[in-house]
């Protein structure tokens, strides 16, 4: 990302750079988006079991289905990659945005592409 910031490569390697980095990001965010539907899936059960006639069941049969239903409405649903985040559909967006981010800092601290050089000469007394 640092070298594309630069105006040191010709076309052909930036062309190279850019193809590498979706190349590697597809799989990532193909993750995202295929892992992202779950949590649409599980709330769409809870959908379900709204409609569901409770007319004839039992007592402990309800209390099963309501804790079901609480546990899939409040537990966050995706892939947990070693307790530190959650892959679901916002991960891809998160990836994005924090690459978009890394270019724009790298372009801010460019450094000057003239050949005139400034130093900062302090006169020891």
């Amino acid at each position: 990302m640092y070298s594309l910031g630069s105006e040191q490569l010709n076309m052909g390697h930036v062309l190279v750079q850019i193809i590498t980095i979706v190349w590697a990001l597809l799989p990532i965010l193909q993750v995202c988006f295929i892992w992202g539907r779950m949590p649409a899936a599980a709330h769409s059960i809870v959908e379900s079991i709204r409609y569901l006639s409770t007319t004839g069941l039992s007592q402990t049969f309800l209390i099963q289905i309501q804790l079901f239903v609480s546990i899939c409405s409040s537990t966050k649903m995706g892939i947990n990659v070693f307790g530190f985040f959650t892959i679901d559909s916002q991960t891809g967006v998160m990836i994005l945005g924090t690459i978009a981010t890394y270019g724009i800092v790298v372009i801010q601290f460019q450094q000057e592409k003239s050949n005139d050089c400034h130093y900062n000469v302090s006169q020891i007394l």
